[in-house]
C-alpha cells in the first residue's frame, strides 16, 4: 500500500497550487 506517498504527493501539489 503506498497511500502515504500518495497524500504527500497530493500535499506538495495542494501546497504548491496554495503557494502559486
Amino acid at each position: 500500500m503506498e497511500i502515504e506517498e500518495k497524500e504527500r504527493a497530493e500535499k506538495k501539489k495542494r501546497g504548491a497550487k496554495v503557494t502559486a
